[in-house]
């Protein structure tokens, strides 16, 4: 490829180790502008463009950037664009374009595309609602280990008003891989989805009823264990020696200045 401004292609992508801060960020834009026919440069400067980094925010622009490289197979781009036509200011936002590009970086293999893509078939964003079409997308991304594709595949296969997809077993089968990082709120959900079931049947179902009391006897456990988890750290004389606001933070939330590591 010819040289642009009289340098190296190899130097000009040095821009990418360039600290992407004031003032470097408008150093870096300048090294990659040249490069408007390499997907990569191209993909780099859209971001650029769509975030307002060493120049003004210019969405359309970063479409525009985006559609060059997507045109040249890049999946970043097909990526990057199904977020923009999404959440792009009006009159920029297209759920079609959206689902088209979304789609297309699903099935390139891209995980978060592929939750993106079964949320809109589930939801009706850009195509039609297709609840067996958006749970096979959604299994695609918690193939690839994306939590929430399997909290969302629980919910979907659990809800009695999904009627063409609901299966109790197979919300379980699901959100049974959830209960590793997030026990309590996995036993809970198993615990509603059964009682859910057993309380529509029109006749007094056994099973259902005995299995839906085996997951809440666990969920209800715990419950209990998270109660007396937080009690324990409450009553710890190190948080005792925290700012009265440090009592009131949950658990989950990341510690501060005040609070023991």
């Amino acid at each position: 490829m010819a040289m642009a401004r009289g340098v190296s292609n190899s130097a000009l992508w040095q821009a990418k180790f360039v600290i992407l801060s004031p003032p470097f960020n408008r150093i870096a834009r300048r090294w990659i502008n040249p490069l408007p026919v390499l997907p990569k440069a191209q993909t780099r400067l859209a971001a650029f463009h769509f975030v307002g980094l060493g120049t003004p925010m210019n969405v359309k622009e970063a479409v525009r950037l985006w559609g060059l490289a997507a045109a040249q197979g890049n999946q970043k781009a097909y990526r990057n664009l199904g977020v923009a036509y999404r959440v792009a200011p009006a009159p920029l936002t297209n759920l079609a374009e959206s689902y088209r590009w979304s789609k297309k970086s699903a099935d390139a293999g891209d995980p978060a595309s592929q939750y993106a893509t079964g949320i809109m078939l589930i939801r009706g964003e850009g195509p039609p609602v297709n609840f067996a079409e958006g749970a096979k997308y959604l299994k695609m991304a918690a193939g690839q280990g994306n939590l929430d594709a399997v909290w969302m595949l629980g919910g979907l296969y659990g809800s009695p008003e999904n009627r063409t997809v609901y299966n109790v077993d197979e919300a379980t089968r699901w959100l049974k891989l959830a209960i590793p990082p997030d026990p309590e709120k996995a036993y809970i959900q198993i615990c509603s989805i059964h009682a859910t079931n057993a309380l529509a049947q029109r006749q007094l179902n056994v099973p259902a009823l005995t299995k839906a009391m085996a997951w809440c006897a666990i969920a209800e456990k715990q419950a209990l264990k998270a109660s007396q988890m937080i009690a324990v750290v409450s009553a710890s004389p190190e948080m005792h020696s925290c700012q009265p606001a440090c009592l009131t933070i949950p658990l989950r939330q990341p510690k501060t200045d005040q609070c023991p590591a």
